[in-house]
């Protein structure tokens, strides 16, 4: 009894197995297959055609057949199992039938390339839409079926044993992506569907098979599912729009595939040579396969549940799916317009946005790393799945580390993919730095992408409405690129600064990658040992581990060189410092005498009056002339300064008090309203004229790399500072002509002569309040000077001594900046305020001086005409000077009101938010 089932096991190897017949006893001719073949082609060409096949006649082309035969299927396994060589290929194949179809005892023999598609390797147990024929078509090809049909040995037919062979020889199939003939693809699994594809195939099972073999079966075939789903990622993910990363991802996948594939081989030999070899053993095989197939379908499943969120099957309820056959064909299936549609949506990520709840976009570049490391750390207490995990990972990030290398290295960003963490903007250049005052090459040019998708996210909820609410995100607020993997996370500014380092240094025309240059071992030294050995991995194409603790050193000592070199670029060949000194002396007045001798030269164009916002250049040109005669006067301090040559003259569009005035209401000082309704008026004043000093600032001119820290934005904040000691220094030199003036003539004579007494106050009331104006003046210099900019500045100078980076270097510029504008009150509007109106009564003091001479001379004339009349009779009475000509009464009230509401503002900055203004405000105590 056992030697009897022993050969019929061994005999089973020679039972026919025609793959693409269906499990009922129908027959297909070598003819109609290979129409399927030519067909289904036609399909992926958009010129579907149907197929001829039906069950209605599989059971009469069966009969025929086995008329034919002579025998009957009971026979026909006898003899099989007596004789193992016997073929049971009924006829010869038909004429002009390729031989890669004919059918063999065993499908070693054909090979599974020439039997399949890649699409749709083998057709279904039912009919699908496009299958369904006419009975017309059919008539024609049941003379071919019967001559060329062979016998599907039906499992109830044959014992356990006989089933476990059988049932062996189709899991091998369908492991592979192929239907078999007892296990075949669901009625609902469509393989010419890319989102039935990347779901997996779904499979039934024979009802015939044995439970136990049932069973058995059902543990493998999810195996078979898998690599259906993660055959399809990788075919599908291998476009370029997918990205570097995800080529690397596939490929470390497809690496798993050929081994899953060898293995499958290997038990297909094992199935051919040993008689002892059944579906436990094949289970014990494959088993740790699974486990190893499931992690990777995880992955890949998330990946394309994002990716093609628009093409993945929706299932609905079981009552949505009742429909009538008739509507099966359109309703079941999309057009191939739609399908092609619906996969260049998704390959090109035009559904990033919630559409019936799908979340879709392509998943690329740093993404696709977080995914990767997130499960790495997730599962490290398992060892399988973090060893298989690590791996895919490592493949994966190869692209990723190369274009990491490169930044770091060179400053050369190479991703056209937008997979890398950094962001480069073209349209800024280096030029930009020249003009625009909004700093965009530093700041734009080369960008962290998270960074700014935040900072859009920003802007955009400010400019949206409160009652609007924010769109659920399934992917989180940053995709692709912009997601930086958590090891990174920490790197990513020290990442941004190397490559924007080397960058700024290849913009001087230094090329960075030459080691050999002599200027480039001048301003880098030796190449670091760890990043040259990271360099040499990347030369010849070896693996680089981005998990490995090596790696962050290299990222740190990277860094550290490309800071260092750019450091020693701007501090020792451009002079930074000095030419930071260059600006406080011309900005900040450390020593006035050219601006002495620059007003005294050029007063007569600054006395003009101009329009702010058509300003002629001649007008500049002239001034600029002034400025260079002095500038270049060995008489000056600054004759021996090497920078003076970039000093240059502007004029400003409005007043300083106004532009700071401006700015302080930006900040939220003031209401919007109230700032529209200023500007509008400012529109309809546009037209007024103003004198050129009060306009009056200089500028400076840098080159490239200085402009870095000598940038638009930060001149901008040293006028800020400048135009108001600027305009101090103006009124503190009117008062001074004022008292020139008024030390002379008539204002020098005492006039002790009776009825003079009026006049005489008059005119110490003027001098008293030239002098507490000039007395302001100087304290508010003094104050700015002494107390606010020295010691910030020998504080700065020794900051940027010990800086040891760029950013460090800029910073400390910058907050020297910000800082004197604040303890100096600039960016406080209620002390602007005051300031300005307090400035445009000294203004208006000094511009009078010409009607006070006049005042006084009248006056006198007209004492010496009442003195000479007096005694005539009807002699009028002695003349006094009226209210309503006073104007320096007039002058002398406002004064009293803003100086005195000046001291109690700096009073109160001073005791909150500003400490720094303590000096003034004691000194204002006395003065005011």
């Amino acid at each position: 009894m056992a030697q009897s089932a022993s050969s019929g096991h061994r005999a089973s190897r020679s039972i026919p197995f025609t793959p693409g017949r269906g499990v009922t006893n129908r027959g297909t001719s070598a003819k109609e297959y290979d129409r399927y073949l030519r067909r289904l082609s036609a399909v992926q060409n958009s010129t579907r055609k149907v197929m001829q096949a039906t069950d209605d006649l599989a059971t009469p082309l069966a009969e025929r057949t086995r008329d034919d035969a002579g025998a009957s299927a009971a026979d026909t396994t006898q003899d099989t199992l007596r004789s193992p060589s016997r073929s049971v290929r009924s006829m010869a194949p038909s004429k002009g039938v390729s031989e890669s179809y004919l059918q063999e005892a065993s499908f070693v023999a054909n090979p599974l390339g020439g039997r399949v598609p890649t699409t749709t390797p083998r057709k279904s147990a039912k009919p699908r839409a496009y299958d369904q024929v006419t009975q017309t078509n059919l008539a024609s090809t049941n003379e071919d079926a019967v001559h060329s049909s062979a016998r599907v040995v039906p499992l109830d037919s044959v014992d356990a044993q006989l089933q476990d062979v059988l049932i062996l020889e189709d899991l091998l199939y369908v492991l592979v992506g192929i239907e078999g003939n007892y296990i075949q693809f669901s009625p609902q699994y469509k393989p010419d569907d890319l989102g039935h594809r990347l779901n997996g195939a779904t499979f039934m099972i024979d009802g015939a098979l044995d439970p136990s073999l049932r069973q058995l079966t059902e543990r493998i075939l999810p195996l078979a599912s898998y690599y259906t789903s993660i055959y399809a990622f990788a075919e599908r993910e291998s476009g370029l729009e997918y990205g570097t990363v995800m080529h690397a991802l596939c490929a470390a996948i497809r690496a798993q595939l050929d081994a899953y594939e060898d293995l499958i081989a290997k038990m297909e030999l094992r199935l051919l040579q040993s008689p002892d070899f059944t579906l436990q053993q094949l289970w014990l095989a494959l088993h740790p396969t699974l486990r190893t197939f499931a992690l990777i379908h995880s992955l890949t499943s998330e990946i394309a549940s994002i990716t093609h969120a628009d093409v993945l099957p929706q299932f609905e309820d079981d009552d949505d799916d009742e429909v009538d056959s008739s509507d099966a064909g359109s309703e079941e299936y999309d057009s191939d317009a739609s399908q092609l549609e619906r996969d260049r949506r998704a390959l090109l990520g035009l559904d990033d946005t919630l559409i019936d709840g799908i979340q879709g976009g392509i998943v690329k570049g740093g993404e696709v790393l977080s995914m990767l490391w997130d499960r790495l750390t997730r599962l490290g207490g398992d060892p399988d799945a973090h060893a298989l995990y690590l791996e895919l990972f490592r493949e994966a990030s190869q692209p990723y580390a190369r274009i990491l290398l490169r930044w770091i290295t060179s400053g050369q960003l190479v991703d056209p993919y937008e997979e890398f963490m950094i962001l480069e903007d073209t349209r800024v250049t280096q030029a930009s730095l020249e003009s625009d005052p909004t700093d965009e090459y530093w700041e734009r040019r080369y960008q962290l992408r998270d960074e700014r998708i935040f900072a859009q996210k920003e802007q955009e909820s400010r400019d949206t409405p409160a009652d609007v609410p924010d769109e659920p995100s399934g992917r989180g607020e940053l995709t692709g690129g912009a997601k930086i993997p958590a090891f990174l996370e920490p790197w990513k500014h020290k990442i941004l600064s190397a490559g924007k380092y080397l960058n700024a240094i290849r913009e001087c025309g230094i090329d960075v990658s030459d080691d050999q240059s002599p200027r480039v071992q001048a301003l880098f030294g030796s190449q670091d040992a760890h990043v040259a050995k990271y360099l040499v991995k990347d030369a010849e194409q070896e693996r680089v581990l981005m998990d490995d603790a090596a790696f962050t050193v290299c990222l740190e000592n990277a860094y550290q060189r490309a800071n260092a070199a750019l450091l020693r670029l701007l501090v020792e060949d451009k002079e930074i410092v000095q030419r930071l000194c260059s600006l406080k002396h011309y900005f900040f007045f450390s020593q006035t005498d050219f601006l002495q001798a620059f007003l005294d030269q050029s007063e007569h164009e600054l006395r003009k009056s101009v329009d702010p916002q058509r300003i002629r250049e001649t007008t500049l040109l002239r001034l600029q002339t002034h400025l260079d005669m002095v500038l270049n006067s060995s008489d000056t301090v600054g004759f021996h300064d090497p920078f003076r040559e970039d000093l240059r003259v502007d004029l400003a569009r409005e007043r300083v008090y106004d532009q700071l005035q401006r700015i302080a209401d930006t900040k939220g000082v003031i209401e919007l309203a109230k700032l529209r309704e200023r500007q509008q008026a400012e529109r309809q004043h546009a037209g007024s004229r103003e004198l050129a000093m009060y306009l009056l600032q200089f500028d400076v001119h840098v080159q490239f790399p200085v402009s870095l820290v000598i940038s638009k934005k930060n001149i901008l904040r040293w006028q800020f500072v400048h135009r108001c000691l600027l305009l101090l220094k103006l009124l503190e030199r009117a008062l001074s002509e004022v008292w020139e003036e008024q030390t002379m003539g008539l204002w020098r004579q005492r006039d002790r002569r009776p009825y003079a007494a009026g006049i005489e106050r008059w005119q110490k009331r003027i001098h008293l309040l030239r002098q507490r104006m000039l007395l302001l003046v100087q304290q508010l210099l003094a104050f700015y000077t002494s107390e606010i900019l020295e010691p910030n500045w020998h504080e700065l100078e020794r900051k940027l001594r010990a800086a040891r980076s760029v950013d460090q270097f800029m910073k400390d510029h910058f907050d020297f900046l910000n800082l004197c504008r604040k303890e100096c009150m600039l960016t406080d509007y209620r002390y602007l305020e005051c300031l300005r109106k307090l400035m445009k009564t000294i203004t208006a003091f000094t511009e009078s001086r010409a009607r006070f001479n006049e005042q006084c001379e009248t006056l006198h004339r007209e004492l010496d005409v009442w003195l000479a009349t007096k005694d005539e009779p009807g002699a009028p009475p002695a003349p006094t000077l009226s209210l309503d000509n006073d104007l320096a009464a007039k002058i002398e009230a406002s004064w009293t009101k803003q100086s005195r509401t000046f001291r109690d503002v700096v009073n109160l900055l001073s005791t909150t938010d500003n400490p720094a203004a303590l000096p003034l405000a004691y000194r204002l105590q006395t003065l005011l």
